[in-house]
């Protein structure tokens, strides 16, 4: 099952892209739309309406990744994995990789290619992703990426359509003329690697 992103969640946020250099979102509160709730099963109306009243104040909220990119002054340099994901460490982490089978919980934030966040784990209501490796829970652009982290460290990737949400997107209705990830869509996350727990089985 993959990680599917809260409906209208943070859609007036950006920042430039990571090829330009990072920095910080410049956020806004958008607008979702109110039909969106159809995006998340279980999602209702209200909950959209308010996450549409909860992204400004999320527009506050820091962002770690990205600022310490910036006040680093470097333009990042990525690497490519054979797969086509693409990835640069802002921080490397001194803890433990995760193996097959861990639990890993993960700060992230994820931007269209435009800059626009889509969603976001510090955002009202949201929680950093919890994942155990090798169940396919996230899309397989987070679970690479994560793979070959130390617990600590901090990593920019951008994810082709391959790894990411396909030519399905994430849409709001069948006719794909309303998205949060359109399709065939290239994304890119900042990651955060907060904890690594071996499995308890």
């Amino acid at each position: 099952m993959a990680f599917v992103p809260a409906a209208g969640r943070l859609l007036g946020c950006r920042r430039p892209r990571v090829a330009a250099g990072l920095g910080a979102p410049s956020c806004s509160a958008g607008r979702p739309d109110a039909d969106a709730a159809a995006a998340v099963p279980g999602l209702s109306r209200r909950a959209v309406l308010t996450a549409a009243a909860a992204a400004a104040v999320a527009a506050v909220l820091p962002f770690t990744a990205g600022t310490a990119a910036a006040a680093s002054g470097k333009k990042p340099v990525f690497e490519k994995t054979d797969s086509g994901l693409r990835y640069t460490d802002v921080k490397k982490g001194t803890g433990p990789y995760p193996g097959d089978g861990d639990l890993v919980i993960v700060d992230y934030i994820g931007y269209l290619s435009d800059g626009r966040v889509f969603d976001s784990s510090s955002s009202p209501g949201r929680k950093p992703l919890a994942i155990q490796i090798g169940k396919n829970t996230v899309i397989p652009g987070i679970e690479e990426a994560v793979l070959s982290m130390r617990q600590g460290g901090q990593r920019v990737v951008i994810v082709p359509p391959a790894l990411g949400y396909g030519d399905r997107g994430v849409c709001l209705n069948d006719s794909r003329d309303e998205c949060l990830v359109p399709p065939n869509a290239v994304i890119e996350y900042d990651l955060t690697l907060r904890r690594v727990s071996p499995s308890p089985i």
